[in-house]
């Protein structure tokens, strides 16, 4: 999908439906593969770019078709293009686009997610970047990923990254990945504060808490495009056919 990134000015100057059914899902782990040796890439130079003002809004156009956003702790903001990853100074509205000659992947970025050490993961149709320090390191299905067209990313408190792709979902511990819900198109992820993972997987939810895996039945046809909980741990979802509240059966997690 399109979207026009529009940041609000800082003051720095810059029928819902519900799970019916319940069922577990086994997982299917892959042997350890070796990760893949670093090295140094290019590295792009800063670019400026005008902000107009219009009605109370900031508008930071320049690399547009965003697909996802996120803030790293440094408050910068990183969003995930068609053109690449963009990185975005909103102080003074300066951006810096990294693409494939840059060192990502893949130009088509579709997640990004800032892990806790601060540095920035993308999810491409090619594969996930890892971007540590002035180099991007990929990790493609020859490294151990489940498929290379990375539909979405995640990190979770602790630093393990997760990637889902078109043909199931993919963990990194460190030393090698790990696939689960092979053959499923898994199209988003999310970690919930309680540590669990949080993935929509063709008309399913489902839940990873670390050791086993709850599959909740979403209704027929309906695609899930993001998710939001709440601290009480009930489920917001933003899908294809309109915004859906979901909350587990009794006893379930």
């Amino acid at each position: 999908m399109s979207l026009l990134l529009l940041v609000q000015s800082l003051a720095a100057g810059c029928g819902s439906g519900t799970g019916t059914g319940v069922s577990p899902l086994a997982t299917l782990p892959v042997g350890a593969i070796p990760l893949p040796s670093p090295s140094a890439l290019p590295v792009p130079s800063p670019t400026a770019q005008p902000t107009p003002v219009l009605n109370g809004w900031t508008t930071y156009p320049g690399v547009n078709d965003v697909q996802a956003a996120a803030f790293a702790p440094d408050g910068a903001l990183w969003t995930a293009t068609t053109a690449g990853v963009v990185r975005w100074n909103l102080a003074d509205g300066t951006y810096r686009l990294h693409a494939g000659a840059d060192g990502l992947v893949s130009d088509l970025a579709m997640d990004i997610a800032i892990a806790p050490d601060g540095s920035v993961w993308a999810a491409t149709l090619a594969g996930v970047s890892h971007l540590v320090g002035e180099r991007w390191i990929t990790y493609t299905q020859a490294d151990g990923l489940t498929g290379n067209a990375v539909q979405a990313v995640a990190v979770t408190p602790g630093g393990q990254i997760w990637a889902g792709t078109t043909d199931g979902a993919s963990r990194l511990d460190g030393e090698s990945w790990t696939t689960y819900l092979a053959g499923a198109r898994v199209w988003n992820l999310d970690v919930a504060p309680d540590g669990a993972l949080w993935a929509s997987s063709n008309d399913r939810i489902v839940r990873f808490d670390g050791n086993a895996w709850t599959v909740y039945t979403s209704v027929e046809g309906v695609q899930t495009i993001a998710f939001a909980q709440r601290p009480d741990g009930s489920l917001w979802l933003a899908t294809s056919n309109g915004t859906a509240h979901f909350q587990p059966p009794d006893g379930q997690p």
